[in-house]
């Protein structure tokens, strides 16, 4: 889900251009996988449960993301902790940003160090909980961006995967 296939390139580039991301100092984590859970490499997962400390796939604005999935992992089948998937916690990714001029919770441009939440659902959005908006639609903030998208002038989703910055281990630093 990291990058849908339709997301264009950035607007601006941040970090000085389009090259890579670091990932020297990112820091991923093993989660035991929920049951009957999967999810995709790039998928934003939260704890299915914290007590046993299990992940499942996001699929809320109001889901508080711990992460991005490292790995495609498979527990359909299985109970919990049957499987382990590798979260980034903390560090630099990939993934696609919501936008569209239609209004709504996605109405607002990206722009260098912007907060950004996990975006809703509605007829041009159905990655409820997977794609990101600069909006203040979702309940938390899950990331900084790095790079600008200006808004299309189409009502059509627009998407673009972008490199962002995230912190779920110190939330503390992710504050408006």
């Amino acid at each position: 889900m990291v990058l849908i296939s339709t997301a264009t390139e950035p607007t601006t580039y941040g970090l000085g251009g389009s090259g890579g991301i670091p990932s020297k100092h990112n820091v991923v984590l093993t989660h035991g996988m929920a049951a009957s859970a999967s999810v995709s490499s790039g998928d934003w997962v939260k704890l299915a449960s914290t007590t046993a400390g299990t992940i499942q796939r996001c699929s809320d604005t109001a889901d508080n993301a711990i992460g991005v999935a490292f790995a495609n992992v498979d527990n359909s089948s299985g109970s919990a902790n049957d499987k382990y998937c590798p979260v980034l916690r903390q560090g630099f990714a990939y993934v696609t940003a919501n936008l569209s001029s239609s209004g709504g919770i996605s109405n607002k441009a990206i722009n260098f160090d912007d907060l950004l939440y996990l975006s809703a659902t509605a007829a041009y959005n159905p990655y409820e909980g997977q794609t990101l908006t600069s909006t203040a639609g979702g309940t938390y903030i899950v990331a900084r961006a790095l790079d600008a998208v200006d808004i299309a002038a189409t009502t059509t989703p627009t998407y673009a995967k972008i490199r962002v910055y995230l912190d779920r281990l110190h939330k503390g630093t992710m504050v408006a």
